[in-house]
């Protein structure tokens, strides 16, 4: 086992699967890929005036400056363990694109938390995590 993906959104629980993912990590001398991926809703496409679509863009880019963000706090927590990693950040659907990763990238083991940032969130990480147990052929480590 020699790739690991990680899944981040920023929660606490995310940062224990990062903790948990950083052991495994170590133990078997893997390297890890840290995926971020923004849910952006596209609000802005039914918006009516130029005042609401530039409000949305800007709270768009405000989501993708936090992704990069917990990227690098990811990073930066595991490559303090001696760590080989790489970062990926998209934009949509989470469990589609881990999945797609995962596939692709061959890796080895998914790791990521059961719940997203908040009880409202659920359907961001929480739901991601149901999706990526039940679609991917890889082994998936979730965190609780």
């Amino acid at each position: 086992m020699k790739k690991i993906l990680l899944a981040v959104d920023g929660s606490v629980k995310s940062k224990k699967a990062a903790k948990k993912a950083g052991k495994v990590a170590k133990a078997l001398g893997a390297q890890i890929t840290v995926i971020n991926v923004v849910t952006i809703n596209n609000k802005y496409k039914s918006a009516y005036s130029k005042s609401k679509i530039k409000r949305l863009m800007e709270e768009r880019k405000q989501e993708i400056k936090k992704g990069k963000k917990i990227l690098s706090e990811t990073e930066a927590l595991l490559k303090d363990k001696g760590i080989e990693v790489y970062k990926i950040l998209r934009k949509g659907d989470p469990s589609k694109w881990i999945c797609e990763k995962a596939k692709k990238g061959k890796f080895d083991l998914v790791i990521l938390a059961d719940k997203g940032e908040s009880k409202i969130k659920r359907f961001s990480l929480g739901n991601t995590s149901d999706k990526v147990v039940r679609y991917m052929s890889t082994s998936v480590l979730i965190v609780k």
